[in-house]
């Protein structure tokens, strides 16, 4: 995909970028943090163009009397996450276990936990006790959200801080501490929170007053909270706990064009993460960025519309052009993901293959009338669209079978993840939703089998194609065994393996004469026929 990318090399390792308002209100300045607790001005980040790093701020602590200096702050060995937050016009981050705020003139205080000092604690200020927090976000209107492993809390902010507006303060709920509660655990790790409300651009209203978007490793969730940022059941948005539509969530955050920016890291340390959007009106998914590589995490939306993301080796901040409108920016959006010329940008353009995708992804959500139980894995379909898109199943399903009516069909001898990858090219038609080369071999093998014999010959060649645009010498003699083995539906594949084996005969001959062996004792007849074809070429 041409996105226009490039990297901006650090000392220490980037970890997360927040932008507040610049010096007597004028333009946008833009703060990068590092591990060991530096906040670096990053210029350039209001405009499009070119990027540099300036630098670091001189942050300082309040001094214990009034009449001596400020002493400079001094971080402990894990520092970063920062975010800004327009209640009390301060940037919020994480040094090690406890929440710090950095005000306007750069003046660090503790927030709430402590930061030598681990657990799992509610309380006021000092008090509490974090073990390992991530992904603060801002509501704005006085209270910050906080993941801790687990948990997700609430963090309630003095009142004394509130900077701007009329309103008097009500004396009987003033405070000068932070107090901390616990909203919700969550099954797993989260990975990644975002807060958004009703007056977003459109798209997002139709959500409710407040809701605080939040991540497990594999799968998104809503969490209304309501006027009074009291939480109530979490809402499945995309993905389930345990399912391979996402690998690892990293990370995510709210753009101003409806959607929400995630990173999915995969497990695999050699392969790379995806950046990935996810609309919240319909919870369909697209891929911006398929392979990034070196596992950028923390997205950030700079006030020019660049994504950036933080990547620990090689230390560097990585820039994606988006044209993306930071959440609480209506602006229309240039190019990228969100364009869309009927709507000035705010929201991505839905689709017939992206809303039954999110439909599949929300499964169990009542509306399924028929479970498929396969090889003991359990899938919650809809007949009407499984008779539609396939033979197989309108033919089982429909006409007159014992299993027209039954509530629970069995596949007993399919493999669960080429099924899975088989239904959601029913919903979706897309031949992207095909799973790649990166998945194992395997899988497409069984993949293409499969929608053979579900009679979804499409499906079939796509996963042959997908087979046969990662030969190797490795491969190359087990996937002519296997294709030869196969029906008319592979015959295509076996050609093209044969021509494969033909243009680099003398190379297999040379690196893999133990594979050429095997196949001449187990399949003579197949090794008589590329011998014959080789010798018609000349090339014996």
């Amino acid at each position: 995909m041409g996105l226009l990318r490039y990297s901006i090399e650090f000392d220490d390792y980037p970890r997360g970028v927040a932008s507040r308002p610049g010096q007597g209100g004028n333009g946008h300045e833009t703060l990068v943090a590092t591990r060991f607790g530096k906040f670096h001005i990053l210029e350039g980040g209001e405009r499009r163009g070119s990027l540099r790093l300036g630098e670091a701020l001189r942050m300082y602590t309040v001094p214990e009397r009034a009449d001596t200096t400020p002493e400079t702050f001094k971080p402990t060995s894990t520092f970063g996450e920062p975010v800004w937050d327009p209640f009390s016009s301060s940037i919020f981050f994480l040094d090690s276990h406890a929440i710090m705020r950095l005000s306007s003139d750069n003046v660090v205080t503790l927030v709430a936990g402590h930061r030598t000092k681990a657990g799992r604690k509610d309380g006021q200020g000092p008090s509490a006790r974090f073990s390992c927090p991530r992904f603060p976000v801002s509501d704005g209107c006085g209270s910050l959200f906080i993941a801790d492993n687990n948990g997700i809390c609430r963090v309630k902010l003095p009142t004394v801080w509130r900077t701007g507006g009329s309103t008097e303060p009500n004396l009987k709920t003033f405070s000068l501490e932070a107090e901390v509660t616990t909203l919700l655990t969550v099954r797993g790790v989260v990975g990644g929170l975002a807060f958004i409300k009703e007056n977003c651009p459109a798209g997002w209203n139709i959500l409710g007053s407040y809701n605080l978007i939040y991540a497990t490793e594999t799968a998104i969730y809503r969490l209304p909270l309501g006027g009074t940022n009291r939480a109530s059941t979490p809402v499945l948005l995309a993905g389930c706990e345990g399912n391979v539509r996402f690998s690892l969530i990293s990370g995510l955050v709210a753009a101003g064009d409806g959607t929400i920016l995630l990173v999915d890291s995969n497990r695999c340390y050699d392969e790379g993460s995806k950046l990935i959007s996810m609309t919240l009106s319909n919870g369909a998914v697209s891929i911006i960025a398929p392979c990034l590589e070196d596992k950028p995490i923390w997205p950030s939306i700079l006030p020019n519309g660049y994504v950036s993301l933080c990547k620990m080796y090689p230390a560097s901040l990585l820039v994606l052009d988006l044209g993306i409108a930071p959440l609480g920016s209506r602006a229309p959006v240039a190019c990228g993901v969100g364009a869309n010329s009927s709507s000035g940008g705010c929201c991505l353009r839905r689709t017939l293959s992206s809303d039954l995708a999110a439909l599949l992804d929300r499964q169990p959500d009542g509306t399924s009338d028929l479970t498929l139980i396969v090889s003991g894995r359990t899938f919650y379909v809809h007949r009407s669209i499984l008779t539609a898109r396939c033979d197989y199943f309108r033919l089982r399903l429909t006409s007159g079978f014992a299993d027209g009516d039954t509530p629970v069909l069995s596949l007993p001898d399919v493999d669960p993840d080429a099924f899975a990858a088989l239904l959601r090219f029913l919903y979706t038609g897309s031949p992207s939703d095909v799973p790649s080369l990166s998945q194992p071999p395997a899988l497409q093998r069984q993949l293409a089998e499969l929608a053979d014999r579900l009679l979804l010959p499409e499906l079939c060649a796509i996963a042959q194609a997908q087979l046969l645009a990662a030969v190797t010498l490795d491969n190359l003699v087990d996937l002519l065994i296997w294709a030869s083995e196969r029906g008319e539906a592979f015959h295509d594949a076996l050609a093209r393996l044969t021509e494969w084996y033909l243009l680099h005969q003398a190379e297999v001959m040379e690196h893999k004469a133990e594979d050429v062996k095997r196949l001449m004792v187990t399949h003579p007849e197949l090794a008589s026929k590329i011998n014959t074809a080789a010798a018609k070429l000349g090339l014996r």
